[in-house]
Parts: structure tokens; C-alpha cells; sequence
């Protein structure tokens, strides 16, 4: 691997987080996931179990709250676009 692989691999990866959302929805998936992990360590105390529910908590909460946020974010601009139609004024995309 070379240095222009490896540039590339991440210019790739920071891009990945400008994409709207991302972020957000990777840090309420990583607390949710250790919060429940922590707390299904505490009920349990079996590691692998935990470690299990606490990665299936990742993956849901992080899949739900970025698809929520997209929602949301959908509909303040479908909005804005229907101001600024009302006011003639044309919309940039």
C-alpha cells in the first residue's frame, strides 16, 4: 500500500462524515450501545452476552436516529422550498 492509498482511504473516511446526520447518529448509537451494554453487564454478568447486546444496540440506535434525522431534515426543506415559492423567489438546490 502506498501513500496515495492511503490518502485516499481518508479523504474516503472524513468524507463519510460530512454526509448530514452521520455524526450525530454515531454518538447516540455509541452511548446507547455502552449505556445498555454496561447495564446488561450489571443484570447479567456475562461479558459476551452484554458485548452482544451492547453491538445489536449500536447498529439500532445508530440506523434509527440517522434515518429519523434524515426525515426531519427532508421536511425542513421541503418546507423552506414551499417559503420560498410562496415568496417568488426561486429555490436553490
Amino acid at each position: 500500500m502506498d501513500r496515495s492509498d492511503d490518502s485516499q482511504a481518508e479523504s474516503t473516511f472524513k468524507g463519510f462524515f460530512k454526509i448530514p446526520c452521520t455524526r450525530t447518529a454515531f454518538l447516540y448509537g455509541v452511548g446507547g450501545g455502552v449505556a445498555v451494554g454496561i447495564g446488561t453487564f450489571l443484570f447479567t454478568s456475562r461479558v459476551k452476552r452484554s458485548a452482544d447486546v451492547a453491538v445489536g444496540t449500536f447498529a439500532i440506535v445508530t440506523l434509527c436516529s440517522f434515518v429519523v434525522c434524515r426525515y426531519q431534515r427532508a421536511k425542513i426543506k421541503q418546507t423552506q422550498k414551499r417559503y420560498l415559492h410562496l415568496q417568488g423567489i426561486e429555490p436553490k438546490d
